[in-house]
């Protein structure tokens, strides 16, 4: 295979990083557009952020949708409290 196309390639591991980044920021912004789910938004970027993309563990939006369902409860709640 040409070295160019090798997938352990560092252009293309940054060009992936980046691209994961860029969905992530989507969902984030679509996730946080009733403002009370800001709070779990943000909560699932920082968890997916530490477990994917520096640690490259696993997919950056299954990981995501994961962590937004699993501490939707908790962190609404939680930003709430902090708004009032």
């Amino acid at each position: 295979m040409p070295r160019g196309l090798n997938y352990d390639n560092k252009i293309l591991s940054i060009v992936n990083t980046a691209v994961d980044m860029l969905i992530l920021g989507i969902f984030w912004f679509v996730t946080s557009i009733p403002l009370v789910t800001i709070g779990a938004s943000t909560t699932a970027v920082y968890y997916t952020v530490n477990k994917c993309i520096r640690n490259k563990k696993s997919y950056a939006y299954v990981e995501y949708w994961k962590a937004f369902k699993s501490n939707l409860k908790k962190s609404t709640l939680a930003f709430i409290a902090w708004l009032i």
